[in-house]
């Protein structure tokens, strides 16, 4: 897995030197007018892998915006350096325009010989009738939980799945990451694939469309539906995604390492998160670009969760004591929705059925 941002000309004088990113996609047009910042932001990305996207307006034909785009492009020398793609988003591109999209597409392939990817709403790619397009263009998704801050690249699932697409290449999963290096807000993307993926892509010579890039070791770990179960007060869980496993340091400033390593495709509770790095154990901590991280909500008193009964003995209570009566009992192995906690007692229904349940007797399933 590789870790980016893409940015645009709402991030003026965006220096791309002075954060940490895998990649950075740059918006290079829009319609017919091209990023005003373009310039300073491709002269400053340093040694980072770059893509270029072009943003639909239909403000002139396919053929107009594809030709504006071209020449941003081919400008920069970025044919076969850079990965492409067309942002088709904006509520008057996507009502009916699909066939304005798929002649958009192949005339670039045409021309420069690389097949741009499509980025969009994983909501909008649900809904529209996408045609041929996913067989010639690969999926660049966007889909957010929530609008808080994500400090340090923390890649999730996401909630929901591709209906038309076999899966994501990328995915877009805050537009409020922080990085140091930068005091604003920015997309934090995830690519599903190696360098060499990346590499591929921006060549033209990626594998068959419609699927993801993901090398075969990523692939088999099928990102997109793995779960882990954790306690109730626990920040989280991850899954170890570098194929040679997640170095083991011994502080949130990753800079000394402890001499062991977390195996590749192993599961870790998580306890915090600083900077980037992931707390795993006492006095241990990984660079979070290693691992595929799930947040647990219900730790902070917040979002609903589903909890996975672990005990033979647990019922729903009205009180928050030891000695409340049981009201229902909820076999071990059946899954129940939580709406809240208060301390370590979870909020799973009301008077009648019993609203609270014993947080120790259950796990919480990400």
């Amino acid at each position: 897995m590789l870790h980016g941002i893409d940015i645009s000309n709402w991030q003026a004088g965006f220096n791309s030197k002075a954060v940490s990113a895998d990649f950075v996609i740059i918006q290079a047009t829009n319609g017919l007018s091209r990023n005003a910042y373009l310039d300073y932001q491709v002269k400053h990305l340093g040694s980072k892998r770059v893509g270029l996207y072009h943003f639909a307006t239909l403000a002139g034909s396919y053929k107009q915006e594809a030709d504006n785009f071209i020449h941003e492009v081919k400008r920069y020398g970025l044919v076969g350096k850079a990965v492409l793609a067309v942002d088709f988003e904006a509520q008057y591109a996507t009502q009916g325009n699909i066939g304005w999209l798929s002649h958009w597409l192949d005339y670039v392939y045409n021309v420069l010989g690389v097949r741009p990817m499509v980025y969009t709403a994983l909501s909008s790619e649900n809904y529209l009738s996408w045609g041929d397009i996913p067989n010639k263009a690969k999926l660049w998704v966007a889909q957010y939980n929530n609008y808080n801050p994500v400090y340090g690249y923390h890649a999730r699932s996401m909630y929901g799945s591709t209906r038309h697409w076999k899966s994501a290449t990328v995915f877009q999963y805050t537009g409020y990451g922080r990085l140091n290096g930068f005091a604003g807000n920015l997309d934090f993307n995830v690519f599903y694939g190696s360098g060499s993926d990346w590499d591929a892509l921006a060549k033209g010579k990626a594998t068959s469309s419609g699927s993801s890039t993901a090398s075969k070791e990523e692939d088999e770990q099928n990102l997109s539906t793995w779960h882990v179960k954790v306690p109730y007060n626990v920040y989280g869980g991850c899954l170890i995604t570098k194929s040679r496993g997640a170095i083991v340091y011994k502080s949130s400033d990753l800079k000394k390492s402890t001499g062991k390593k977390l195996k590749y495709n192993t599961n870790w509770l998580v306890y915090d998160n600083k900077d980037g790095a992931l707390h795993v154990g006492s006095g241990q901590w990984i660079d979070s670009r290693s691992a595929l991280l799930r947040l647990n909500g219900i730790a902070e008193n917040g979002t609903k969760a589903v909890a996975y009964v672990t005990s033979d003995s647990l019922y729903t209570q009205n009180e928050l004591n030891g000695g409340a009566k049981g009201i229902k009992h909820l076999p071990k192995g059946t899954r129940w929705l939580v709406h809240g906690r208060k301390g370590k007692y979870l909020m799973v229904g009301n008077e009648k059925t019993g609203k609270y349940i014993n947080g120790s007797k259950v796990k919480i399933s990400l």
